[in-house]
């Protein structure tokens, strides 16, 4: 219950990672979060530990400066760098402009394109909304809508791997 920590009531959070007992949150809109001077954008991740937020990523100090690059997937690869999906199109420095079906990986100074949804049939019209990395490699998708991908068919309740031959 964020509340509890003092989030305000209209608090949504569109995007979650799980690290041990540390919470890693990007909110649906931008608003106040204790111990964060300012407002916490939609763009940006949030750390909560022990009962304490803290700011993890500024998307804006990093180039997620537009409504489409806020942040709606997290994850972290086998490395702990930080992976994002946006709501639509980004356009980060060193990399061409991409898609809300892309995964990016950020590793303190850097952007590099970590998957190419495009890439794969039937997920280049897809806005991934949840990922995350197994220990195999795999990566665990979620998207928004309806989906036939590799002759699989769902919607954003379904949950599908991909497991991609390079990354």
């Amino acid at each position: 219950d964020g509340t509890a920590y003092g989030l305000p009531a209209s608090a949504n959070v569109d995007a979650l990672a799980v690290d041990g007992a540390d919470l890693y949150l990007s909110f649906l809109a931008p608003l106040n979060v204790p111990g964060i001077p300012g407002k916490v954008d939609d763009s940006d991740v949030v750390k909560f530990s022990d009962g304490v937020f803290s700011l993890y990523f500024d998307g804006s100090m990093f180039g997620l400066t537009v409504n489409a690059e806020d942040v709606d997937a997290i994850a972290f690869d086998a490395t702990g760098n930080l992976l994002v999906s946006t709501t639509g199109a980004y356009l980060v420095d060193g990399l061409p402009k991409g898609q809300d079906e892309d995964l990016l990986r950020f590793d303190g100074a850097a952007w590099e394109v970590y998957f190419d949804g495009s890439h794969h049939a039937g997920l280049g019209a897809e806005d991934v909304s949840g990922v995350d990395v197994l220990a195999g490699g795999e990566i665990a998708l979620t998207v928004l809508d309806s989906f036939s991908v590799a002759g699989l068919k769902g919607n954003g309740a379904d949950i599908f791997l991909c497991t991609p031959s390079s990354l």
